[in-house]
């Protein structure tokens, strides 16, 4: 039997999520007899713009008329136009079928994970096991996607449990660290110090635990801090971090059979 081929379309091939990724899906795809090809750029965030230009060169390479799919992990691509131009080659140069992964679009089949669920957990856990009232929440971009599950999943926890939520110890990063040091030394400037603070992701909540200790104070013993994602980072830290793992491996290959069901026109099947 001849095999048909899916590009994968991504950035950043050593971070976590990506990585575990791209192992469930090509996993996957390979007991469903297809080969697959990755194109990656080293980096996510392009440090100028002509490091974006020559990293954005490798989507130049794909042969549109050799693939039978295409999976795309648009949140990872940062480079400036990228999308737009990627999705214009879709709609004029693709004949195949289009997977986009952790992103809604317009035009085409797209499947998000659901961060809900387990960042409820998380809350649940911080109150429920350790008793904690007072929160502050440092979330990611406010009109991301996943941002906004999170932020909806802490606001349902807490009200479930009948606590309140003080507006002033909500603020939104960027996921990465040095959101977490400027929103700490907020924290530092409140009246009131929070019993806890929830992160979005590991990298922001490694952020404010540096910044903490750094001005004294004990993580746990003063403040409790979790992330979500559980980075290699995180679970090193030398400040404790409560935080649960996102499922990438398994995501990865759920991803795999829903290009395939698109292949072979057949309904796509629920994510748990």
């Amino acid at each position: 039997m001849s095999r048909k081929r899916i590009a994968l379309l991504c950035s950043q091939l050593e971070e976590r999520y990506q990585s575990e990724f791209i192992q469930g899906f090509l996993s996957k795809s390979l007991e469903n007899n297809y080969d697959v090809c990755v194109f990656s750029p080293f980096s996510k965030s392009p440090a100028s713009e002509l490091q974006g230009i020559g990293d954005g060169n490798i989507f130049n390479l794909i042969n549109y008329d050799a693939f039978d799919g295409i999976v795309i992990l648009p949140d990872t691509i940062r480079i400036t136009g990228m999308l737009m131009k990627l999705e214009k080659e879709f709609l004029e140069k693709f004949k195949g079928k289009i997977l986009y992964v952790d992103k809604e679009n317009k035009n085409f089949p797209y499947i998000n994970i659901d961060h809900y669920k387990p960042f409820y957990k998380v809350i649940s856990h911080m109150i429920e096991k350790h008793g904690y009232q007072r929160f502050a929440f440092l979330n990611g971009g406010k009109y991301h996607s996943h941002s906004k599950q999170r932020e909806q999943a802490f606001r349902d926890c807490m009200k479930a449990h009948h606590l309140s939520v003080d507006e002033n110890l909500i603020a939104y990063g960027d996921y990465w660290y040095y959101s977490g040091n400027d929103f700490a030394k907020k924290i530092l400037e409140s009246d009131t110090l929070p019993e806890a603070i929830v992160c979005a992701n590991d990298y922001m909540a490694i952020g404010v635990a540096e910044e903490l200790t750094a001005n004294g104070i004990r993580i746990p013993e003063d403040i409790a801090i979790a992330g979500y994602d559980s980075v290699e980072f995180g679970q090193t830290s030398p400040q404790p971090i409560t935080s649960v793992p996102i499922p990438g491996k398994s995501f990865g290959c759920y991803a795999a059979t829903c290009i395939d069901c698109l292949i072979n026109e057949k309904e796509l099947p629920d994510f748990i």
